[in-house]
């Protein structure tokens, strides 16, 4: 069997390895949950691609415009736009795509280049990606509505350019997973993230303010910017527009070199994992010997303290979820995140404020609080609708400790209430020291909308954390995306909690009275928070039907 596979050729391996996938796959939507997932998956692929599509006019029009102007080596920019694009994107949303792992094709005996072009290929799959190209065919389009004979060298450039982005996602990917394999290294890049961040709050308000002084400039700095990918690419269409097909030819070398040191650093992180590399996070077994008598007795004194408030069971697995919060960076990152933009809209309007312009965010501060908590709860609740992402196989011991599953359920939803309530302090402490304290009735109405979005938020996210389950791994940038129906049950809860809150304010204003949006809000609190405590035993019982379905989605 080893040597009728290894007589292959690279591309015949590919073939081979591809219609596997897809029979795989195939086989798979038999499950019933399955089959829900790709309906998911669909119905927010539509909802992705609209937008994709509008943006993609943008393009189109913009293309169709610069060639019509004969002002082709302005492409460029709109290149620029594609692979900041494909990359930020790519990165930033690598933990909401799902990738097949390469890894478990080596137990085949393929050869290295076929798993070096399956996994380039394969870039292809990403949103991100298919986004981009959708981006790079608008261009094309509409550079060959104004020029028809500009088509070949135009589509000549997309393939080229869409290639060099391909191999530099790919590469970036790969070694940013390798540095955060570690956890000291991945605490280490959260600290830089986060500093780089708070640090981009002082240098926007700056830049507004010196912006007379930078702009002239930037003619200074663009021309050291032609011989990056976009400006390559933009000049080789520009000089194929001017019939100089000797400098396209040059523009379209120097683009294709540039695909060479990405190609060569990709190679050596497959490489590494072709010898048998595998990226796990342990630690050193001295270390935990030396300190097991420690780390036996300070789990303890914890859920002491917290047991004083709350039932044993429930101490004990609120303390398990912050353990698992120290280690989970995007948690971190969602959490910051709200106060930052706090900190960024706060520190524009005393910008405004000093040059004397009107500050309309000092006139709607209560409305503007609103809008904090509810950028607050989209972040901290998200999680929620996945909330045995990270138990893996300790979900087994849930279902044998004498631990009823409401207990568990009730701590998780305790310790993202805890989270709530530290942001929507921390965000209340950075409006009062701005000057902008909400005012009573929007303080109220505020407080009054979260008892009702929270309850009813909790209640769908804990049926779909049961019925569509994903696991997900701390220290990996792939393959972190919950499950197609969750995604959809989520977004068809944000809109439905989203109009039904606009129609209570709106309702508020067309009274006249203020109050009426807070008593109202307090009706609908007290009906999601009944939903909420009847929810507990009907969701303990469907998790004890769900038991197969769960281990086998976490334990596996």
């Amino acid at each position: 069997m080893a040597d009728g596979i290894s007589s292959l050729t690279v591309w015949q391996e590919v073939a081979l390895l591809m219609r596997l996938r897809w029979r795989i796959q195939r086989n798979q939507l038999r499950q019933k949950n399955a089959k829900l997932e790709l309906v998911g998956l669909i119905v927010t692929g539509l909802f992705f691609f609209f937008f994709v599509g509008i943006i993609a006019f943008a393009f189109y029009e913009g293309a169709a415009t610069m060639t019509r102007d004969n002002r082709m080596s302005w492409l460029a920019l709109l290149f620029w736009g594609v692979l900041l694009f494909w990359q930020f994107f790519s990165v930033f949303f690598a933990s909401l795509t799902t990738v097949f792992d390469f890894r478990t094709l080596l137990r085949f005996p393929l050869h290295l280049g076929a798993y070096f072009a399956l996994n380039v290929a394969y870039g292809l799959a990403d949103p991100t990606a298919m986004a981009a190209v959708t981006f790079l065919l608008a261009i094309v389009a509409g550079v060959a509505s104004v020029r028809p004979e500009l088509l070949p060298a135009a589509f000549a450039v997309l393939l080229l350019f869409a290639l060099v982005n391909i191999l530099l996602e790919r590469c970036i990917g790969f070694w940013i997973e390798k540095l955060l394999s570690k956890r000291r290294t991945r605490e280490i890049t959260f600290v830089l993230l986060i500093l780089g961040m708070i640090s981009l709050q002082f240098v926007v308000p700056l830049f507004a303010d010196k912006s007379k002084q930078i702009l002239p400039w930037l003619p200074r700095v663009l021309p050291f910017l032609n011989g990056l990918p976009p400006g390559l690419a933009g000049r080789a269409l520009a000089y194929a527009g001017s019939a100089d097909f000797a400098a396209c030819a040059g523009n379209f070398a120097a683009l294709l070199a540039w695909g060479v040191p990405f190609a060569g650093l990709l190679w050596l992180r497959l490489g590494a994992q072709y010898r048998g590399e595998l990226l796990l996070e342990s630690e050193a077994l001295a270390p935990a010997q030396r300190t097991a008598t420690k780390t036996l007795a300070k789990p303890e004194s914890s859920v002491a303290g917290v047991s004083a408030l709350v039932p044993g069971e429930i101490a004990a697995i609120i303390q398990k979820e912050l353990c698992y919060l120290k280690r989970n960076g995007i948690a971190w990152m969602n959490l910051l995140l709200p106060l930052l933009l706090v900190l960024l809209f706060t520190m524009q309007s005393f910008t405004q404020r000093h040059h004397g312009q009107i500050e309309a965010l000092s006139r709607s501060s209560g409305w503007f609080f609103f809008g904090a908590v509810g950028y607050v709860l989209l972040l901290v609740l998200a999680p929620s609708y996945n909330a045995f992402a990270f138990e893996g196989r300790g979900l087994q011991v849930f279902f044998t400790a004498p631990v009823r599953f409401r207990s568990v359920i009730l701590a998780k939803n305790l310790l993202l209430l805890l989270l709530i309530g530290v942001e929507v302090a921390a965000v209340l402490v950075l409006l009062r020291v701005r000057g902008l304290w909400p005012g009573p009735q929007q303080f109220v109405t505020t407080l009054a909308a979260m008892g009702y979005i929270i309850p009813a938020q909790l209640t769908i996210a804990n049926w779909a954390s049961i019925a569509y389950p994903r696991k997900l791994e701390f220290g990996s940038m792939r393959n972190q995306r919950a499950s197609g129906m969750t995604v959809l049950v989520l977004l068809g809860t944000y809109i439905t909690l989203g109009l039904s809150s606009f129609v209570v304010i709106l309702a508020g204003k067309w009274s006249g009275n203020p109050w009426v949006s807070a008593g109202v809000f307090l009706l609908l609190a007290a009906a999601a928070t009944s939903g909420y405590v009847a929810s507990l035993d009907p969701l303990s019982s469907f998790a004890e039907k769900k038991r197969e379905v769960l281990l086998d989605a976490l334990c596996k």
